[in-house]
């Protein structure tokens, strides 16, 4: 993905950027207004309206996340250089980064395109510890600020085959590097997971030889073990490209299950947003988002599954959505992506009504109340779970527009919207084709609808329901 969320500009803003260091005269802005907090010197243009007092407190909530994790001792009032551009070009411009459009740290000072890059900002907390080896450098970063749907299969089959030589050679290509960033984040999180962030930078500074075989002597020496059998041991341990540690989402502020809507993406020059919680056992729930932007779902856990193909506010200009999701036990997290125009947006967690989603179907409880807002839901229950049923007030005449997510492309596109259990079961000619194309609805009431989950081909099966009502007449 391009990344919503401005932490990886020099992982995935030009989907090229290899090494983040550059070479430049960059002497400041003209116009420089600085701000300051207790572990950053942000540099904007005097007039950026993307940034506010309010950009520094998110610096700072990733500051703590990273020294956090990583069990640092920052120095007494050291600080942080991070000088904001208003946009790739500019500082492409500036010559201060190798490559076209990609944020760099050099010095430990953060050269960015973006308000926050949370990627440059790891670079620069480590930078002043000293620097390691490449793969190093890139790998602890990348761990520290990336999710799971940044790396295509394709390129983790390509990472797959890289070999501690090339790791440490590293490469310049723009089509070799997303792959040498996915080698280098399972070799560095299978660290971290196996000695633990103190010992991982205990040892880091002690790996900085550019050749292979001397690499490989101070690899071994630091971390108890020669490169490519260390390479081969991560990814028998985090087969899939398992490598993201998310501190930064998993350390957000809390959504309460139940509680009330938080306001998310209301920050000026944060254009994400996250919140986090927990559920100590299995659960339905329900994530509501009213308001600008779209909302996704991921896991805190290593091996933790979820509906993460959905997004909630998909539909063009936004306004929200639900997502009900049958979730295992474990922490989760909420990924709010604002948009230029309208960020602002209210996030609920609540537990559904047991009439709108049922391993049964289930005419006993009120259905889902499809009115205008939101007019999207999305449900998304485990692979091989059996079959679901999802039951829906329809308030007037509409277009229903339905999609089955994760199943094989040869399975009939269409649903049926029934108005009865029994017409469900029975497969009775009044039930509604609905179809991804759309399909209109000629009158309100309630329809029930399955949700088979064996010919799911994801971790979940998902159905997506998109309303449209009739136009108001002129």
């Amino acid at each position: 993905m391009p990344l919503t969320r401005a932490r990886a500009t020099c992982l995935l803003l030009s989907l090229a950027a290899a090494r983040c260091g550059g070479q430049g005269g960059f002497s400041g802005f003209s116009d420089d207004a600085v701000r300051t907090s207790a572990h950053f010197r942000y540099h904007a243009h005097a007039a950026d309206p993307g940034v506010c007092d309010s950009t520094l407190d998110a610096l700072e909530a990733d500051f703590a996340a990273v020294t956090g994790f990583l069990q640092l001792s920052w120095p007494a009032d050291a600080r942080i250089d991070y000088y904001a551009f208003r946009s790739a070009g500019e500082l492409t411009a500036a010559g201060i980064c190798p490559f076209t459009g990609a944020s760099c740290t050099r010095g430990g000072v953060v050269y960015a395109n973006q308000p926050i890059d949370e990627h440059e900002i790891v670079h620069a907390v480590l930078a002043r510890f000293g620097r390691s080896a490449t793969f190093l450098e890139e790998g602890i970063a990348v761990v520290l600020s990336c999710d799971t749907t940044q790396f295509s299969p394709d390129v983790l089959a390509t990472a797959a085959a890289i070999d501690g030589a090339k790791l440490v050679a590293w490469s310049d290509d723009p089509n070799a590097v997303l792959p040498l960033y996915a080698a280098a984040a399972t070799l560095v999180r299978w660290l971290l997971d196996g000695s633990g962030p103190g010992a991982f930078v205990a040892g880091y500074t002690n790996v900085t030889a550019p050749g292979f075989a001397a690499a490989d002597a101070q690899f071994t020496a630091a971390f108890g073990g020669s490169i490519d059998p260390s390479l081969q041991a991560a990814r028998a341990s985090l087969a899939g490209g398992q490598f993201c540690e998310e501190v930064f989402a998993c350390s957000a502020p809390a959504l309460a299950l139940g509680g009330p809507a938080t306001t998310v993406g209301d920050s000026c020059g944060v254009p994400t947003t996250y919140r986090r919680f927990a559920l100590p056992a299995a659960q339905l729930v329900t994530l509501s988002l009213s308001g600008g932007g779209s909302a996704q779902l991921f896991s805190c856990e290593e091996h933790g599954a979820t509906p993460s193909s959905v997004t909630v506010g998909r539909s063009a200009g936004g306004g929200g959505g639900t997502l009900i999701a049958d979730l295992a036990a474990g922490s989760y997290y909420v990924r709010h992506t604002g948009t230029p125009v309208v960020s602002a947006a209210a996030l609920a967690l609540a537990v559904p009504d047991p009439g709108w989603v049922a391993a049964a179907c289930n005419e006993a409880g009120s259905p889902y109340p499809f009115d205008d807002s939101p007019n999207e839901l999305s449900v998304a229950v485990p692979r091989g779970s059996g079959d679901w049923t999802v039951s829906l007030a329809i308030p007037e005449p509409s277009t229903l527009y339905a999609t089955r997510l994760g199943v094989p492309a040869n399975d009939d596109p269409a649903l049926a919207f029934c108005p009865s259990c029994a017409a469900l079961a029975a497969g009775d000619p009044a039930c509604l084709s609905a179809s991804p194309a759309g399909s209109p609805l000629s009158g309100a009431g309630s329809y029930v609808v399955a949700l088979p989950t064996g010919g799911s081909t994801d971790a979940f099966a998902v159905l997506e329901i998109a309303r449209v009502p009739p136009l108001a007449p002129r």
